[in-house]
């Protein structure tokens, strides 16, 4: 009996565990493992971008030809661009994008508050813009070609932190959403591996390098309104260059707009100013923006800007800096473009910026020419000689009344309650040394808002740096030291030191 227990366990146990393998079998097959081998490396998840608008209160909009705050107050805008030129001692801005630490550096050689960064899209690959190699383009890449059905969220979220980033500095990014040089030198086909849309670069062997708005330019734009419309810091230019693409056509850039708009609204962000630079009056743009061999350009019936230019041989400093005054003065939002100059022309035109398109000692010749325009009174109407100073001049005096009316309310010291200046001397040749505390107070004001302003005797003249023409400011009634209305505007020869 004990010799047939015993043989009967043995027999017991082999069918238990035969039963035990067929079940191990089993699992294996649904894809369990008792020892599982070690995993291989796991890509990282990129987050998408977060949800809901950010930064509502830098919202922009259009007034015309300015740009505004939501409180109605003007943008004081100070533009600046990377392209295409960085020297040793330079942060890398990462071109056609921007990093962390180009931003720091526009901020503090130029106090500059608004950059402009590029969609594209573009490949991050050998004969694209490898700067973004590690994070690609707006599109994933498959076996050595772009997917136009996969968009890649490392790039995306690139743009989110940019834009983030920027907001954080009190900084502005116009984002060009179609680059029309990428379609333009695409059509050419003369950079190979560039364009994710032209058709021997992507999986699908479709050409979208056409002013024509399909589904995948639609998708595209699409995508980008979610990403950036989010960000009240943010504007949008429709297609940089775009009047250079071949059958350019405005339907497609309205559509482009009126696509943006459309999905902006969906996903529950205010509207954006957006721009063109077709280098024409689109429609449905809100800002008209313009390429130049590096000089201002006139302002157009909407906001009017310069973003780009390449003279040979390139600006320098002072050039730059003469330029995007002349422009400020105009009202023209000239961007500092990088262009090919040289470091330190770079950072000489960033720090006259800074400075606030004035040097400190600026002043006028005192040539004299004849007399343009006067502002007169009730009595004595306007006298004009050339088109337009009328209102121009009248412009200017908006500007003198609020100088008068901010020195009063800071000093109210100086002043009697009848409004005169106190301590008034009733002797004549001791009234122009009493005027001058004023007068210097009044010039410290006109040059912190960008104008050259210098003081003598018994006025103050002042005007905006390259437009050639300045208001002499009769301020005082020196027989008592009353600010009165005796404004006059000249032409003269600008002075600044070199």
């Amino acid at each position: 009996m004990k010799l047939r227990t015993v043989e009967r366990i043995p027999e017991r146990l082999r069918l238990l565990l035969a039963g035990l393998a067929l079940i191990l079998a089993a699992l294996t097959g649904l894809g369990c493992s008792v020892n599982p081998k070690p995993p291989g490396p796991v890509p990282t998840p990129t987050p998408p971008p977060s949800a809901g608008p950010v930064n509502p209160e830098m919202l922009l909009h259009a007034d015309v030809q300015v740009l505004k705050h939501a409180d109605g107050s003007p943008f004081d805008f100070r533009g600046a661009v990377a392209c295409c030129n960085t020297e040793a001692g330079e942060p890398n801005p990462k071109w056609p994008l921007a990093s962390t630490e180009w931003m720091d550096y526009i901020k503090a050689q130029g106090n500059i508050d608004v950059f402009h960064i590029r969609l594209g899209p573009w490949r991050a690959v050998e004969g694209g813009e490898t700067e973004w190699k590690d994070t690609g383009g707006a599109y994933l890449e498959v076996g050595g070609k772009t997917d136009l059905s996969q968009f890649n969220p490392k790039f995306w979220a690139a743009i989110d932190s940019i834009l983030t980033q920027a907001a954080s500095k009190n900084q502005w990014v116009e984002v060009d959403l179609i680059d029309g040089w990428g379609i333009k030198h695409c059509q050419w086909g003369d950079q190979p591996g560039y364009h994710p849309w032209q058709a021997n670069q992507n999986l699908q062997d479709a050409d979208h390098c056409k002013p024509a708005f399909d589904s995948v330019q639609e998708a595209f734009v699409r995508k980008a309104a979610q990403v950036v419309a989010r960000h009240g810091n943010a504007w949008v230019e429709v297609s940089n260059e775009g009047g250079l693409v071949s059958a350019w056509n405005e339907p497609w850039e309205n559509q482009i707009i009126a696509t943006f708009h459309d999905e902006e609204s969906k996903q529950g962000y205010p509207r954006h100013v957006v721009s063109s630079n077709s280098e024409r009056v689109v429609t449905g743009a809100d800002l008209n923006e313009f390429h130049t061999g590096g000089g201002t350009h006139p302002i157009t019936p909407k906001v009017t800007g310069v973003n780009e230019y390449n003279p040979d041989p390139p600006l320098n400093g002072q050039q730059l800096s003469d330029n995007y005054c002349s422009a400020r003065s105009s009202g023209v939002y000239y961007f500092a473009w990088r262009h090919s100059m040289t470091s330190a022309e770079w950072v000489k035109g960033l720090g006259q910026i800074k400075s606030g398109c004035t040097a400190v000692g600026c002043s006028i010749t005192t040539d004299p020419v004849p007399l343009i325009a006067s502002k007169g009174d009730a009595t004595h109407p306007p006298v004009c000689c050339r088109p337009g100073s009328g209102p121009q001049i009248d412009a200017r005096n908006a500007f003198t009344d609020e100088a008068e009316a901010a020195v009063a309310a800071a000093h109210p010291e100086m002043f009697n309650p009848n409004g005169s200046l106190k301590g008034w001397p009733s002797d004549g040749s001791k009234q122009s040394a009493a005027a001058q505390p004023y007068f210097n107070l009044l010039v410290e004001y006109f040059r912190s808002k960008g104008a050259c302003a210098s003081a003598w005797e018994d006025s103050v003249a002042w005007g905006w740096k390259g437009d050639g023409f300045f208001e002499e400011w009769h301020l005082l009634h020196f027989a008592d030291g009353h600010p009165i209305d005796g404004r006059h505007a000249w032409q003269y020869t600008w002075q600044f030191p070199k």
